[in-house]
């Protein structure tokens, strides 16, 4: 584990504590505020402060998503690699999903019909309006076919077809843990603490 890893977990981890102690006894406050200039003010920062965290995670889901893709690459070059890599502190394998691009209602109306008329769903029905395909839940079909060796739906456009680069992890260890020192952040475990430590829970 690097030691800078660990840090970014313990600098988040502290900032949204104190953070989230401050919104709720802001939130609680701010009903005495009779000042409409002073309540413009603070929507205003609060949506400042909003965009500023959504803009963190997206760093760090883009920063997960370039790990992934070198895990992925390491994984399939390694012949002697474990289905599942178990470290310390996680045990993750590849979690590759496929993505197609479908019609769009607005620009292709009579394409996106033709998807949903593939998927058996009446004319009468097509013809409201009212039916839609949800994006994951598309994604997540053409992932179940291509792990069952199936093809993708006669609706999916190969040219258009590409492979997402996940990891399922596991955690076997709850970052934070009192055991970890300084050095590559991590403390030996006896092989029964390891099982103990095992979180059937995948994030």
């Amino acid at each position: 584990m690097k030691q800078e890893y660990l840090e970014l977990f313990d600098k988040i981890n502290g900032v949204t504590f104190e953070a989230t102690q401050m919104i709720v006894r802001l939130e609680h406050e701010v009903v005495a505020v009779a000042n409409l200039k002073h309540l413009a003010d603070m929507a205003y920062v609060v949506k400042e402060s909003s965009d500023l965290a959504k803009g963190l995670r997206v760093e760090l889901d883009k920063l997960g998503d370039h790990i992934a893709k070198i895990f992925f690459i390491l994984y399939a070059a390694d012949p002697d690699a474990a289905a599942r890599v178990r470290t310390e502190w996680c045990s993750a394998l590849p979690d590759p999903k496929t993505h197609s691009s479908i019609p769009k209602l607005d620009s292709d109306p009579v394409g996106y019909a033709a998807c949903l008329r593939d998927f058996g769903v009446p004319e009468e029905t097509i013809a409201t309006g009212v039916m839609r395909i949800s994006w994951d839940a598309y994604s997540d079909y053409c992932t179940k076919l291509v792990r069952e060796g199936k093809p993708l739906p006669g609706n999916a456009n190969p040219n258009k077809t590409y492979v997402e680069h996940r990891v399922s992890l596991r955690g076997r260890r709850k970052l934070g843990d009192p055991r970890r020192e300084s050095g590559d952040g991590l403390v030996p475990l006896k092989a029964d603490d390891n099982d103990a430590a095992d979180d059937p829970t995948p994030f």
